[in-house]
């Protein structure tokens, strides 16, 4: 992601139902935007060490739960093609959900 990436979508992080908005509004962006294929299926950023991860998402995974205990959520997946990004984001007092495009595989 850029730093200057603008997210597509803000959740308010005080709204008792935001995890489950977050985890919504992140699966319909990254399923719209091709990161997400139909199984469930990207690669999400694993740091520096491992690079990225191939993973399958069910539909009992829980994108807001993969905030670590100090709760700030940094989460980033890429398509398998590597042209989409998707990612979700602690900034202030909510959710980001920002989005890009790279022509070719980043």
């Amino acid at each position: 992601m850029h730093i200057d990436a603008e997210p597509v979508e803000r959740i308010q992080r005080k709204s008792t139902d935001a995890p489950r908005c977050l985890d919504e509004a992140w699966r319909a962006r990254a399923r719209a935007g091709g990161v997400l294929s139909e199984d469930g299926t990207c690669l999400m950023a694993a740091g520096m060490k491992d690079g990225w991860v191939h993973v399958r998402l069910t539909d009992d995974s829980d994108v807001a739960a993969l905030r670590p205990p100090d709760g700030d959520l940094l989460l980033i997946a890429r398509s398998p093609s590597g042209h989409r990004v998707c990612a979700a984001s602690t900034e202030g007092g909510g959710f980001w959900i920002p989005e890009e495009y790279f022509p070719s595989p980043a």
